[in-house]
């Protein structure tokens, strides 16, 4: 679910590369020869063309310097560069500015798209009578489009309308399930032939769940949370140990959670708060009854609690309370479901959290929204019972993460809230927001998740967006390692 990050530079949004061309072509100019540049003689491509989303814009903006022979730039030129898409077929289209007059010997194009995707495309830059430029290879990448995803503490999963699993970010431990322990930048399958119909991610693991029921595990297992009967880490899935079929999971930080058809709750992996709801504080390496006998529709693990609503929509919580997590009006731990104080009902539950950070959120039938635990609304203070959020605008979801809480309306509008330290809010900033705030509204979203500093989304389309962090390539858009604080588009490997 999340976890704590160590500091990571954050690209707020696509910025202009005006002042970033103007800062190499200094450092290219260095302070070797002091001679003002006489004559240009050709264009050079200053900021090369990387890998690309189709029609989405490239970034970072392309520049291009006339320069003379020496190979420095002419800061008195100002004519007009076109750019022209090269490519074997020459099928697809360059759009956006493709004229763009030169400022300080130096032109930039902040709005260029490509409308085909594949290997080997090439940008020719071209100008008067100055020998033409030609960028270096690139490769553009179509949308990935998926039925399901799931963020991490720095990796994502996700599921395709066909059940195969790929997963994208940092990998140690094996948690992308590729068989190898190599981070990566964009999905990768995970190395299996099974195929699932559901898909849970936890802080160093992830699961899926097949259609006959069987929960198959992989990643890092200290705590037996790939309930394998072991504490080895597996860099492929692993069944869980268990005679009968779940039909739902959910992951958390360290331990992981099933129903069962009959709505019994399953848990295993860290119990050192009470997570697993057994009764005791002790680790277990595979799945273990919750005790009660109580009988649930839905389970939702979170950092160091687990939260499930029963058959008449009532929430129980257990595990650690430092937050006040479990809404029963303390902070003591619970080693047992417990209901929630008050008198509610819930459509939906949703346990979150990490390091510093505990919270539950949920639905009332109709369309309140009520959370407890650390409060991202007013600053450090908690909430021991269900509050209503300030600025609801009647969600049809509610998904809380470590650092921040997003929903989604009936519509499809995306909002969040929180810290935006990572950018992980959508919002364009690295500010704190206090009250839901439309993400990118002209895209209608089916679900999102939130990892330990990035949140991941899926359109009414399917098509997948992730933002905040990408030190480890969490976000699945390639090398970037500032990351967005709006959503960017996830590529198809």
């Amino acid at each position: 679910m999340a976890g704590a990050h160590s500091g990571v530079g954050m690209v707020a949004v696509p910025q202009s590369a005006r002042l970033a061309a103007v800062t190499v072509i200094l450092t290219m100019a260095g302070c070797a020869d002091s001679t003002s540049p006489s004559t240009p003689t050709h264009l050079t491509f200053v900021v090369q063309p990387s890998a690309v989303g189709v029609a989405t814009t490239v970034t970072p903006a392309i520049v291009v310097a006339a320069q003379d022979d020496a190979e420095r730039t002419v800061s008195s030129w100002t004519d007009t560069v076109r750019l022209a898409l090269e490519s074997d077929d020459g099928s697809e289209a360059l759009l956006g500015t493709t004229n763009v007059a030169a400022v300080s010997g130096t032109a930039v194009f902040e709005d260029l798209h490509i409308d085909g995707s594949g290997a080997g495309y090439r940008l020719a830059a071209t100008s008067a009578d100055l020998v033409p430029a030609v960028s270096r290879p690139f490769t553009v990448h179509d949308v990935f489009v998926a039925s399901a995803v799931a963020a991490g503490d720095e990796h994502t999963c996700a599921l395709l309308a066909d059940g195969s699993a790929y997963c994208w970010g940092r990998n140690a431990g094996g948690r992308l399930g590729d068989g190898t322990v190599e981070d990566r930048s964009m999905p990768t399958s995970v190395s299996t032939t099974l195929r699932f119909t559901a898909i849970a991610v936890g802080q160093g693991h992830s699961c899926g769940l097949t259609s006959g029921g069987v929960a198959h595990c992989w990643g890092r297992n200290g705590y037996g949370q790939l309930g394998n009967g072991t504490s080895d880490s597996a860099l492929t899935p692993n069944e869980v140990v268990f005679g009968s079929p779940f039909v739902a999971l959910d992951a958390g930080y360290y331990h992981t959670c099933g129903l069962t058809a009959d709505g019994g709750a399953q848990c295993w992996g860290d119990n050192s708060y009470g997570q697993l709801g057994d009764g005791t504080d002790s680790t277990r390496t595979t799945p273990t009854a919750v005790a009660g006998g109580l009988v649930f529709v839905s389970i939702s693990a979170g950092y160091l609690h687990t939260c499930g609503l029963t058959t008449d929509r009532v929430a129980y919580c257990w595990g650690g309370n430092v937050y006040a997590e479990l809404g029963d009006g303390t902070y003591e731990r619970r080693l047992v479901p417990t209901a929630v104080f008050g008198d509610h009902r819930f459509a939906l539950l949703n346990a979150g959290g990490g390091p510093c950070h505990g919270k539950t959120c949920g639905i009332t039938p109709n369309g309140v929204t009520l959370c407890w635990g650390h409060n991202y609304q007013d600053g450090p203070r908690r909430r021991t019972t269900p509050t209503a959020l300030d600025g609801d605008p009647s969600f049809a979801s509610v998904v809380t993460g470590p650092l921040a809480v997003c929903g989604i309306t009936a519509e499809g509008a995306l909002y969040c809230w929180g810290q935006g330290l990572y950018g992980q809010v959508g919002n364009g900033t690295a500010g704190d927001v206090t009250i839901p705030t439309p993400i990118q509204p002209d895209r209608g979203f089916a679900s999102v998740s939130l990892g330990g500093a990035h949140t991941c989304g899926l359109t009414t389309e399917g098509i997948a967006y992730c933002w905040g962090s990408n030190g480890s390539g969490q976000l699945g858009s390639g090398s970037n390692p500032a990351g967005w604080a709006i959503p960017v588009r996830v590529w198809k490997p």
